[in-house]
């Protein structure tokens, strides 16, 4: 019974995600996702990019991405190429971070 309930709420945290990344929305959520399912659900920018940044070395061979509403992917470790079992991380949190400096830590 436990792994149906939560099943159901990953299901329902990646339809969310699906509904809400990148659109632009008035206040902004980050989802933090680990080979496409979300993992994390919050308001606030430094908690969702340092538990991604705590899952990337920690499951280097797995797939993990920080997305939120304004941006879209902020980060990432995915295949260096379609196909490809190589992962790469991209992080672009600074360039983020310019675009929206009312989520810098001063």
């Amino acid at each position: 019974m436990l792994n149906c309930k939560h099943d159901m709420k990953i299901k329902q945290l990646n339809q969310l995600a699906t509904e809400m990344v990148g659109d632009g929305g008035k206040h902004n959520v980050f989802f933090v996702s680990l080979e496409g399912n979300v993992q994390l659900v919050t308001t606030d920018f430094w908690v969702a990019y340092e538990f991604w940044k705590s899952l990337t070395p920690r499951l280097s061979g797995k797939e993990t991405m920080l997305e939120d509403r304004k941006w879209g992917v902020i980060c990432d470790r995915s295949p260096i190429e379609d196909g490809s079992t190589k992962l790469q991380t991209w992080d672009d949190s600074e360039s983020f971070l310019r675009r929206y400096p009312k989520y810098r830590r001063f």
